[in-house]
């Protein structure tokens, strides 16, 4: 027999008041503004019944990964793996090394399973197997996968839980703080990172929307760790540029772009599904409404190794003539004209999402009959903490001018109190790039 009688449940009312809040200002380099906005969230920390035993919820990363782990679409699914057995099988039949079998099975997964656009920690309906078989899956379906395979092959394997960038940062244990999964190998004292949706990635070079601080690294036997989603590697751009002036104010030349890293990844995601045509007009825009002649693409589908974008092109009216001087900037069309940095404070961090390096050397044929009367005053900058830098050196040998510039970012994310130092730093190189060249014509 079933008693019963009144049940009296407290009720909290929690009001909260700001006046004076200042706008926040959407700048460049923001990982997702929304961050930063003040806000209160509540969570069911525990349930206390007046007549029974009290239950705990999410009071700990640990219990949140173990309590993800042991749900059926999560560590359930990499329990599977009868449904693959053969094709790993021939997999590491042709794989002479560890290494070698990690990235032929890394690419056996990207190209067996595309991504359906949806982000998940757990596997679809149908789970790991049916995504197997009909080749489409969320980012669990695919990266539990990998993760499954790589163990049967006896890679030390784990999934890896992210919150993406636009799902914001986890501030405290829940479960809805996650809502992507990717792949992590613990090999030679370091972790791997591996997010087999991405076509272009490579091994520790995850697409933009993972690199949101920190992930949590979940093992088989219920221990987890965070790791750094960022990679320690530069994000390269390398442009090599060889041109000729005439006196009437056009140019022509060639220009090789090499991209690595994140850089790469991008540019294959952005450019390598497009039609020449559009490639062509993309790129035009880009380097200062220059007009592209011949283009030619290396490496377009090797995601281990920099693509390279080599184009021949002319430009007209590339510099000023003014009487008998022509002024020509050291950078030429690769100029930066504008500070991105516009704030006069910034309160929430500068993020590239990678360390960084840009690269650019060129060499510039004066015209006949003209010769260098001045130029820009050589220039380096340095961030405190070793944090980046900047260098443009000048110098004319025989009829070339021979321009060289580095600039340098050492980290993911700068943090807010050196806002001001880097816009500083970018205005001073930007003065400096705008700064001319002034060639006069000799006399007879």
């Amino acid at each position: 027999m079933t008693q019963s009688g009144p049940v009296s449940i407290p009720e909290f009312v929690y009001e909260i008041r700001r006046e004076h809040i200042p706008a926040l200002v959407d700048e460049p380099y923001v990982n997702n503004i929304n961050n930063y906005r003040a806000k209160v969230k509540f969570e069911i920390a525990a349930y206390n019944p007046p007549n029974g035993v009290s239950k705990l919820y999410n009071t700990s990363w640990e219990k949140v990964t173990k309590t993800i782990y042991e749900s059926s679409g999560f560590g359930g699914q990499l329990k599977k793996n009868s449904h693959f057995k053969n094709d790993l099988e021939s997999l590491l039949a042709g794989a002479p090394n560890k290494n070698e079998a990690l990235l032929l099975i890394f690419d056996f997964v990207k190209n067996k399973i595309k991504w359906n656009n949806y982000n998940s920690k757990y596997s679809s309906a149908g789970g790991v197997k049916e995504a197997y078989k009909d080749g489409i899956g969320n980012v669990a379906d695919i990266n539990l996968t990998l993760t499954a395979m790589l163990r049967a092959a006896e890679f030390n394997a784990n999934p890896v839980l992210v919150s993406t960038r636009s799902h914001g940062i986890p501030i405290f244990p829940t479960k809805r703080g996650f809502n992507y999964v990717i792949t992590g190998v613990e090999m030679n004292g370091k972790v791997i990172l591996l997010d087999a949706s991405e076509k272009y990635s490579q091994p520790n070079i995850l697409p933009r929307r993972d690199l949101n601080w920190e992930g949590r690294l979940v093992r088989e036997d219920g221990t987890s760790r965070t790791v750094s989603l960022y990679p320690n590697t530069y994000n390269q751009k390398v442009v090599k540029l060889n041109a000729k002036m005439d006196p009437e104010g056009g140019m022509g030349g060639m220009m090789i772009t090499t991209y690595k890293g994140l850089n790469a990844l991008e540019y294959r995601s952005a450019f390598n599904n497009q039609k020449e045509d559009d490639l062509i007009a993309a790129l035009e825009t880009q380097n200062g409404n220059i007009e592209i002649d011949q283009i030619r693409i290396k490496n377009q589908e090797k995601c281990l190794k920099p693509i390279s974008e080599m184009i021949k092109f002319t430009k007209d009216d590339a510099v000023d003539i003014i009487g008998d001087k022509i002024y020509v900037s050291p950078m030429l069309f690769l100029t930066i004209h504008e500070n991105p940095f516009k704030l006069e404070d910034r309160l929430y961090p500068i993020d590239y999402g990678s360390p960084w390096k840009n690269q650019t050397m060129i060499q510039l044929e004066v015209p006949e009959g003209y010769t260098v009367q001045s130029k820009p005053q050589d220039i380096s900058l340095s961030l405190p903490d070793q944090m980046g830098s900047y260098v443009l050196k000048t110098e004319l040998r025989n009829n070339m001018i021979h321009v060289t510039s580095e600039t340098r970012l050492n980290v993911a994310v700068i943090a807010p109190n050196y806002y001001k130092t880097i816009k500083e730093l970018y205005k001073k190189a930007i003065e400096n790039q705008l700064e001319k060249i002034i060639l006069i014509q000799q006399g007879p």
